[in-house]
């Protein structure tokens, strides 16, 4: 296997368990995410994104094609079971604070107005450089 120089692979306590944080700021409020990687690190993770993959190809055998949102809402609870710790918002809905529950993450981010976020998420758990020690160490310093 070629080591690439500059490299340095993610940690694993800080990709499969501790996570990082993440936030991401939209015109309605602000969202805080404790994240662990989703890369091949996290076989949690990928082990219920190949059964997900699995049910859907059986879906798609039987001629049963669900609709986008209902697969964005089923790809969305898998991550929200192996990959987000926890998570946080200052968005409100009805003038009252929205709980972090699965029940609230699947619907918050199948909104149209916040898949920007959710796909900044995605991008930032499979980065493996964001779960680099060197980065913890650095972030810390600052």
């Amino acid at each position: 296997m070629l080591k690439i120089d500059g490299y340095t692979p993610p940690d694993a306590a800080t990709a499969t368990e501790t996570g990082i944080e993440c936030k991401y700021t939209t015109n309605y409020g602000e969202f805080v995410f404790q994240t662990k990687s989703s890369g091949s690190v996290n076989t949690g993770f990928q082990k219920a994104a190949e059964k997900l993959a699995s049910r859907r190809a059986i879906q798609a055998k039987t001629g049963y094609k669900p609709s986008t949102t209902e697969s964005l809402q089923d790809t969305l609870a898998v991550w929200h079971d192996h990959v987000i710790i926890s998570w946080s918002t200052t968005v409100t809905a009805e003038g009252k604070p929205i709980a972090p529950t699965k029940e609230n993450f699947v619907e918050l981010f199948s909104m149209e107005m916040f898949l920007g976020v959710f796909s900044q998420l995605a991008a930032d758990a499979a980065d493996l450089s964001l779960f680099a020690k060197e980065v913890e160490a650095e972030a810390a310093k600052n």
